[in-house]
């Protein structure tokens, strides 16, 4: 019995001390970001300065910890240069960089993501396509203080689940939207450009995993597979908490600044989009515009 006892009270110690770690962490947090930014959102813009506006308004809207925003603006045209420009005119704590890709597709992504990522100097950042959308209040706070409580030392989506996914892997965080250490991630010396061996960002598992460092994942769900979708209609991902299966934590349009064609261009249709290109960017233009419209009217509704 006093064995009993004495395990007891050891325990309820323990549970103490780890309460009082967990509020420590929180005031922290709390206290950095009133200081100053805790993080930086990295967003690489080719032709898809719509989504770019949705996403600025959807940080300003939701997040609770102060943040600034690097944006590489990969050049596509001087129609889409002039937009992108006047989107972030709306706010004051963005800086753009401008540049020419030396390569188009991946690998002009993954530079910029390398330009990106060099320039952060806060205690955490965010890689964030600019089709993907945070949509939970306060997400950020929830994301970093279970990183901090857990040693977690990079938190993001999920690849598709799907079997058309044959390049990503789907036990690893993938940067459709993904918040991580600053600290840990430099000292990995990680280059975001793709090559024989990894698609971009593909380095990052291997690297993580070698030192044994944490992740965890935002769970993916394809509205085509769901029962229930809150984007009802619109072919898309919903991405949920881990823990929390009610929360959705974000969505990735998934077909942003290409306008869908690797997805659209298949089988039969392939035909119809080479010879029709036109029907394409009607359809495109369409869909976008209705996940747009579903994303603002969340976060209008949390906000």
């Amino acid at each position: 019995m006093l064995l009993e006892n004495g395990y007891n009270n050891i325990k309820n110690k323990k549970d103490k001390i780890s309460i009082k770690f967990k509020d420590l962490m929180k005031w922290r947090i709390l206290f950095l970001a009133f200081e100053k930014e805790l993080i930086t959102i990295l967003i690489v813009n080719w032709n898809s300065s719509d989504f770019v506006r949705l996403n600025l308004y959807a940080l300003n809207k939701l997040m609770n910890l102060r943040y600034k925003v690097i944006i590489c603006n990969n050049f596509y045209s001087y129609t889409e240069d002039i937009k992108i420009k006047k989107v972030i005119k709306e706010y004051n704590n963005i800086e753009l960089i401008d540049r020419i890709q030396s390569k188009m597709g991946s690998i002009g992504h993954g530079e910029a993501l390398d330009i990106l990522i060099k320039k952060v100097d806060t205690e955490y950042f965010v890689i964030l396509d600019a089709d993907n959308v945070f949509l939970y209040p306060g997400w950020d706070k929830l994301l970093i203080e279970e990183m901090e409580n857990k040693s977690i030392a990079i938190y993001g989506t999920q690849a598709s689940t799907s079997k058309t996914n044959k390049s990503k892997a789907t036990d690893f965080p993938f940067m459709f939207g993904m918040i991580v250490n600053t600290k840990i991630f430099k000292s990995l010396n990680i280059s975001m450009i793709p090559n024989k061996k990894y698609d971009t960002g593909g380095m990052m598992k291997e690297k993580y995993i070698a030192k044994g460092y944490k992740h965890r994942m935002l769970l993916y769900m394809s509205t085509r597979d769901s029962l229930n979708p809150v984007f009802k209609d619109i072919i898309c991902a919903e991405y949920y908490h881990p823990l929390y299966h009610d929360r959705l934590i974000c969505s990735h349009f998934g077909r942003g600044s290409s306008q869908g064609k690797a997805k659209y261009s298949k089988g039969i249709k392939k035909y119809l989009y080479l010879g029709f290109p036109f029907i394409l960017t009607i359809k495109f233009e369409k869909e976008k515009n209705a996940w747009i419209k579903k994303c603002m009217n969340l976060i209008d509704s949390k906000s």
